[in-house]
């Protein structure tokens, strides 16, 4: 089994937790950020943290001088991911979302880093798209800060290679769910804030029919992504779209979502203004390209919704 030396930002982010957890699990030596480790080390195996080294980093600040000097490999996957936050705190957003980006691809060119550097983009760098699915020579057109700011570090890596030559792999993400996300904030995964609401028994809120379609990804099928353009080197300087390529409309996600719970409601409302200026409409992704290199997704929406009720059923109390 290989054990390479493996940096991830955001590692107490909800994606992040999940791959720390399993970078361990395989025997890798993980170094791993974040904030308010007290907090979230609930989302930590006992495993990891005996093993992965926790460093304390505010994007808002310069790099810490605890991380490593020698790297094999980066997983960036540290910072702000509300599109609306964005739009109401924008400078913010540029700061923890570029900046720090900017300053960790700097600190790698000054320690000579040789290996690759993989970065959870956005499906928001699409925008509203021309034609569906959605695929890799879609045009890029952000409609909100957050996204722009995501597709600008995408630009930094091309840029970071062409100059430096840095090794990279973009992948983005689309609606990703599952165990170990906020379920007490709409800002940090609608799927998953749902089923928080529906575990209290709330009702969930739509805006206007729900008719929209949407493509939904179990953070495993995720999971399973990230390590496998990391291992393959046919994914060198190459982005990818990560989606299940199937469409479901917003409204059935949520019913799905109560099902599964067995309480909770749903009740629709017009859309809000700033709601509505940051609604991209119907989102589907084509995933061939990443299937070209092995992966495809594993698990149904309604499985995926079903395992992440399970989780939260028994873990209720660290998330609310």
């Amino acid at each position: 089994m290989e054990n390479n030396s493996i940096l991830v930002t955001g590692g107490l982010g909800f994606i992040g937790s999940n791959l720390v957890n399993y970078l361990v699990e395989q025997g890798h030596k993980v170094y791993y950020t974040g904030r308010n480790f007290e907090e979230n080390k609930h989302k930590l195996s006992k495993l990891c943290i005996q093993r992965a080294k926790f460093i304390e980093w505010d994007l808002t600040n310069e790099i810490p001088i605890s991380f490593p000097a020698s790297i094999d490999y980066v997983y960036h996957l540290a910072g702000q991911t509300s599109h609306s936050y964005s739009l109401e705190n924008p400078l913010i957003d540029l700061k923890v979302n570029v900046e720090a980006s900017l300053r960790l691809l700097l600190y790698l060119k000054q320690i000579k880093f040789t290996g690759k550097f993989i970065y959870a983009s956005s499906k928001g760098v699409t925008g509203i798209p021309e034609k569906l699915p959605v695929n890799e020579d879609s045009i890029s057109k952000p409609i909100d800060f957050y996204s722009a700011n995501k597709f600008i570090v995408e630009e930094y890596l091309r840029i970071f290679n062409l100059q430096f030559g840095l090794n990279y792999t973009i992948l983005r993400v689309t609606n990703v769910y599952g165990p170990l996300q906020t379920i007490n904030s709409p800002k940090k995964g609608i799927l998953n804030f749902f089923i928080g609401l529906a575990i209290q028994g709330k009702d969930i809120t739509i805006y206007g029919e729900g008719k929209q379609l949407r493509d939904y990804t179990y953070i495993d099928d995720c999971i399973s992504a990230l390590e496998l353009i990391r291992t393959s080197n046919s994914t060198d300087n190459e982005t990818y779209y990560l989606g299940s390529g199937i469409g479901t409309e917003f409204h059935t996600m949520a019913e799905l979502v109560v099902k599964s719970v067995g309480k909770g409601g749903i009740r629709y409302i017009p859309y809000p203004r700033n709601a509505k200026s940051i609604e991209i409409g119907d989102f589907i992704v084509n995933n061939t390209k990443l299937k070209s290199i092995g992966w495809k997704p594993t698990v149904t929406l309604e499985d995926g919704i079903r395992k992440t009720v399970e989780y939260y059923s028994v873990n209720l109390d660290n998330y609310l």
